[in-house]
């Protein structure tokens, strides 16, 4: 478990299972992970951990705290990660504002700016 991508394993034979590189690939295949690898790496906090690594320490730190021994339910686990990251993503997006245009910000829209040389 690192800054890499995560790797969901069989628990069984170890073999790779699916492997998601970002927060959007794990919220767009939290579902179709195979349950028994879900139940292995929830038991043992490996999402939690693997979000902390990347630096998404809000959805890490909420995850940290919902652990098997208090929710024993593999779909409500999922249900749970995927709400905490789309909270977490549009959280993020709150105040982004797409570039302005060049027309956008001519001197009819804005005002006469201050030059930078002197008469």
């Amino acid at each position: 478990m690192g800054f890499g991508d995560f790797i969901f394993r069989d628990p069984v034979t170890k073999h790779e299972v699916m492997r998601v590189r970002s927060l959007k690939e794990l919220q767009d295949n939290i579902f179709n992970i195979p349950y028994d690898s879900m139940l292995y790496h929830v038991s043992r906090n490996h999402v939690s951990r693997w979000l902390c690594a990347r630096a998404i320490f809000p959805v890490s730190q909420f995850l940290r705290h919902v652990t098997w021994h208090k929710l024993k339910d593999v779909d409500a686990h999922r249900q749970i990660i995927f709400d905490a990251i789309v909270k977490y993503r549009r959280m993020k997006n709150i105040g982004v504002t797409s570039p302005a245009s060049a027309t956008a910000l001519s001197a009819e829209r804005v005002g006469d700016w201050p030059s930078s040389t002197t008469s």
